[in-house]
Parts: C-alpha cells; structure tokens; sequence
C-alpha cells in the first residue's frame, strides 16, 4: 500500500510540475489533455496486461497469485471451510 501511495503522490508531482509548462508551449491545452490521456491509457494497458483476475478465488487462492513459490496458510475458519468444498 505503501509503494502505491508514494507511486500516486509522484504522478501527481510530475503531472502538477509539467502541466503550466504544457499549457504554456506551442501544444496547449488540447495538446496538454492529449498527453495526459496518453500516459492514462499507458497505465490502464499495464493494469490490463499484470494484474490477474481474481473473482471467485478465496483469500489464499489470491495471495498464491502474486507470490511466488509461497504457499500461504488459511487466515480465516471460512477460507478451511471454502476449500474443502
């Protein structure tokens, strides 16, 4: 959580530090929402291509995704009774 927040904040830097030097150059303001919908479509194609589904999965089920040569115990009594199922 730690990494996404601070990954967020310096987006938000960069993009508040550049967006007066982009409305002010020879692109402007179309130019300006043109490039900032480029680096918007750049994230959600990297969302799109790392993150898996996890609809349906238990607790573990999903950290076994991410984690790799781990396997995590159950945490909850219903993750033991979801898998035994």
């Amino acid at each position: 959580m730690g990494i996404c927040l601070f990954i967020l904040m310096f987006g938000l830097t960069v993009q508040s530090l550049f967006t007066t030097v982009l409305l002010n150059s020879k692109i402007g303001v179309a130019g300006m929402f043109i490039v900032l919908g480029l680096v918007q479509c750049f994230a959600f194609s990297m969302l799109f291509m790392f993150m898996k589904e996890t609809s349906g999965l238990t607790a573990s089920e999903k950290k076994k995704l991410y984690v790799q040569g781990s396997t995590p115990k159950p945490l909850l009594k219903e993750d033991k009774e979801s898998n035994a199922i």
